[in-house]
């Protein structure tokens, strides 16, 4: 079906796709989707118009995020974040001993490895 589209609409499909802010103005009853596809057909992609409406909707969702987050940071229990983020320090610290450890071992392992006689030295060809 979508092979029968005119190529304006698949290029208008293709732009409401990188513009989700006008199918919230459709959802909203602001425009209707015969409107914007008139307009993208008149004024074409790169008009001015869609950049302000694109703008608006980031300023929107920009605003509504920092809401959100201040909400959320006002939530926190600092007390619990510090515990945490202590847990966490000490099971770091447990890692990179075990890591000390494990490299400590390599090391001797092979040291003992290089000091061991040649089990094989009492074999000489004459």
């Amino acid at each position: 079906m979508t092979d029968s589209l005119h190529p304006s609409v698949k290029q208008f499909k293709a732009f409401i796709k990188d513009h989700p802010e006008l199918v919230k103005k459709v959802r909203s009853g602001e425009s209707t989707w015969q409107e914007l596809y008139e307009q993208f057909v008149l004024l074409g992609e790169d008009d001015p118009i869609w950049k302000e409406n694109k703008s608006e909707h980031n300023k929107e969702e920009s605003d509504s995020l920092h809401a959100k987050i201040l909400k959320q940071l006002g939530q926190l229990d600092l007390d619990k974040v510090e515990k945490h983020i202590n847990d966490l320090s000490g099971a770091i610290n447990q890692v990179v001993g075990l890591i000390g450890q494990y490299k400590d071992y390599t090391n001797s392992s092979n040291q003992d490895v290089t000091n061991r006689p040649d089990p094989f030295a009492f074999r000489t060809r004459d």
